[in-house]
């Protein structure tokens, strides 16, 4: 299995892909639509979109990005 294989063409069916969901849900906590595994259909895709959407979803204030009218602080 490849980061490019397709769900589907690895013998995905629609009651995998709600478990994949479920698994998605309680791992991470979130609420995530089940209709994102056809529209990313690459396990790197999804992987991608999943990373993506929880940084941007996070409640934890270090993984949010600044608010332009925030002032950027150099280290």
């Amino acid at each position: 299995m490849a980061a490019g294989d397709r769900f589907f063409n690895l013998g995905g069916h629609s009651l995998l892909a709600t478990q994949l969901i479920t698994r998605i849900r309680d791992k991470f906590k979130v609420e995530f639509p089940l209709g994102k595994i056809f529209e990313f259909p690459t396990l790197s895709e999804l992987a991608n979109y999943l990373d993506t959407w929880i940084w941007v979803n996070s409640t934890d204030e270090r993984m949010q990005p600044l608010n332009s009218d925030e002032e950027e602080i150099e280290l």
